[in-house]
């Protein structure tokens, strides 16, 4: 799986459990559970994005170099 479909299923998860959040606000239901695995998800997004955004000036000037 590349990153970008990483990503891209991440978004897909947080969609969902949005999704599941806002019934279970509605109805005034528990979704600690559902929170924690979205705030999970949210980290795990921002971490592979603080990689690409370090690491591609990085390569980009290693390359334009050569």
């Amino acid at each position: 799986m590349s990153k970008q479909q990483y990503i891209k299923a991440l978004n897909r998860e947080i969609q969902k459990l949005n999704g599941i959040i806002d019934h279970k606000i509605l109805h005034h239901y528990d979704y600690k559970r559902e929170a924690r695995r979205h705030k999970e998800l949210l980290r795990a997004i921002r971490k592979e994005e603080r990689k690409n955004s370090i690491l591609s000036p990085l390569q980009f000037n290693f390359f334009s170099r050569a």
